[in-house]
């Protein structure tokens, strides 16, 4: 609505404009008519003056004509007439002609002043009939001078008549003028009262625009603060995800860590060294304590000193920690191959725990440790915590899971799949589910996935034997469910 307002007021405007050209334009055609007018009139009036002069010089030249043949002012007045003929002459009002025909009626009255004070007192020829050059008489003359006066008089009534007319005309135009221009007054006094009542209209539409202009910025004040509050929320969404960015650098960061922790453990290092081995007691020594965060019952895998794939070597025995020093400690020898002994120079290594650092593992599915069929998870989850790991994704026994997968996860453990299926377990289809998501995680973060036996066997731990049920008619008993076996009670 604004803008056809708007729209109107602008052709409203233009109007105006295009009428105040148009009456500017007959305006000023009128006064420039008026100016024709007032320039004939005044050419008129010049005209009028000349025939004026004229007609006063005539009169002079008569009046002085007369003097000379002593009538009216006499003799004594000549020279009156003569100089008011020269001023007349010398008139700047008039015309360079008129001031010429003037002064050739001076010329005239001076030769017959010339003639007349040659002729003055002597007596006149007679004049003779149609002769060439003959003189008439000094009444002749006087007598054509007055023929020629009436015949001057007769042409000054005809132009005095003409002048009259003329300025009856120039007055009848510049009346029809004055009629025009007043009739263009009122033209303009009219259109002045629609500019004025234009101007009304205007300012009724400016404070219309003015209230819908302030609506506009109170609208755009509401525009701003949503805008402010998009902004603030687009804030919060940039800082989240640049909270996801650092999360995924230090991800990254970690993901590298435990890549290089990988290529150690597959190529390189081992976890420590044996230093010293004291067979009698069966006891060996280790290069690594408390400096590096090892602590008691800690369990190692042997391998011999020439492995350099741990990956793909088998361990030749395996040791538990008894006593701890800052930078050395003592351990038993908790099984090894009597054929390929552990000796000095050999590698340890185990799968939950890095020197200085503790392994991240994540389990899926349900171990068991002692072959009865029964789910071990708690118990294989303190053994891995008691061997310096730390277990950080897992599910519980209905499948939910807990903790999320990361990059900085070492292992992904699987379970005994004969745990898991069984049609008579309401938890079986959960729990699959539960193993299906960890395993697809762990392949998005890149997280090696083991059996429980690998584990076992990188920890220097073996599974306990199967635990034997024995039948009764009466129903039988509960199985036991002993811990693992000690080597110092084997």
């Amino acid at each position: 609505m604004a803008a056809r307002e708007n729209q109107g007021y602008l052709i409203a405007v233009i109007i105006l404009v295009l009428l105040s050209l148009v009456l500017a334009l007959v305006a000023f055609l009128g006064v420039q008519r008026a100016y024709e007018q007032a320039d004939a009139a005044k050419s008129a009036e010049t005209k009028l003056a000349a025939h004026k002069a004229f007609v006063t010089a005539e009169e002079n030249r008569s009046s002085a004509l007369k003097a000379m043949i002593g009538i009216d002012e006499g003799n004594a007045q000549l020279e009156s007439f003569i100089q008011n003929l020269k001023s007349a002459s010398g008139s700047s009002s008039l015309s360079q002609d008129d001031r010429n025909i003037i002064s050739g009626v001076l010329a005239d009255v001076e030769n017959a002043q010339e003639a007349y004070l040659g002729d003055i007192g002597a007596p006149v020829s007679p004049a003779g009939d149609g002769d060439a050059g003959k003189k008439s008489t000094y009444r002749e003359r006087l007598d054509d001078l007055t023929a020629l006066i009436d015949r001057l008089r007769k042409d000054y009534n005809i132009q005095v008549t003409q002048t009259d007319e003329a300025d009856r005309d120039a007055k009848n135009k510049i009346a029809q003028m004055q009629q025009s221009l007043d009739s263009t007054v009122d033209e303009m006094e009219k259109l002045s009262q629609a500019l004025a009542d234009e101007k009304e209209a205007s300012l009724v539409k400016e404070q219309t625009l003015k209230e819908q202009v302030d609506k506009g910025a109170k609208d755009l004040r509401v525009l701003t603060q949503v805008s402010e509050e998009a902004q603030q929320k687009d804030a919060e969404s940039i800082r989240v995800l640049n909270n996801d960015i650092a999360k995924l650098t230090e991800d990254n960061k970690n993901l590298k860590i435990r890549l290089n922790r990988y290529e150690s453990e597959s190529f390189i290092n081992a976890d420590g060294q044996v230093v010293r081995v004291a067979s009698s007691l069966n006891t060996i020594f280790i290069d690594i304590g408390s400096a590096d965060g090892l602590t008691n019952n800690r369990t190692f895998a042997v391998y011999d000193s020439s492995v350099t794939d741990f990956e793909n070597s088998a361990a030749k025995g395996s040791i538990e920690v008894v006593r701890v020093g800052e930078f050395r400690s003592e351990a038993r020898i908790t099984e090894q191959n009597t054929v390929d002994p552990i000796l000095r120079g050999d590698h340890i290594l185990t799968a939950t725990w890095d020197p200085g650092f503790s392994v991240q593992i994540a389990l899926a599915g349900r171990f068991d440790l002692d072959g009865d069929r029964y789910d071990d998870t708690e118990r294989l989850i303190r053994m891995i915590e008691r061997n310096g790991g730390v277990v950080v994704v897992s599910h519980d026994a209905e499948g939910n899971i807990n903790g999320k997968m990361a990059p900085g996860v070492r292992y992904l453990v699987k379970g005994n799949k004969s745990l898991v299926g069984s049609e008579d377990d309401p938890n079986s289809g959960a729990i699959l589910n539960a193993v299906r998501q960890l395993e697809s995680a762990a392949e998005k973060n890149t997280v090696q996935v083991i059996d429980l036996q690998k584990l076992l066997n990188r920890m220097g731990v073996r599974a306990q034997p199967k635990t034997q049920q024995i039948d009764f008619p009466a129903g039988g008993f509960t199985p036991r469910q002993p811990g693992l076996i000690k080597p110092s009670t084997r």
